[in-house]
């Protein structure tokens, strides 16, 4: 999730994007990733306001759908390996008896 925050100049204005990573519900903080350094950083939960450092102005949320291309190449290749799985199989039973 990207969160578009004002950061530590609090003046009520977003100023920033992050990327949201975490939630912590005993302190109502929100984990994220920000551009200037790569550490996890945790922010007091809350909107926009001239008394808030690291205020929430909103979300974007994302979902990852597979692209049909994918599922059908994904799908071609699990019919060859159960084809070949069965082939293996089926040549085992031969030679056994």
């Amino acid at each position: 999730m990207e969160l578009y925050i004002d950061t530590a100049d609090s003046d009520g204005l977003p100023d920033h994007f992050v990327t949201a990573i975490g939630f912590n519900t005993s302190t109502l903080q929100y984990a994220c990733y920000n551009t200037w350094d790569q550490d996890v950083h945790w922010y007091d939960v809350g909107f926009c306001s001239n008394t808030k450092p690291y205020g929430v102005y909103g979300a974007t949320f994302f979902v990852t759908v597979p692209e049909p291309a994918s599922v059908l190449l994904l799908a071609t290749g699990m019919v060859t390996l159960v084809g070949s799985w069965r082939r293996m199989r089926k040549g085992r039973g031969t030679s056994a008896s």
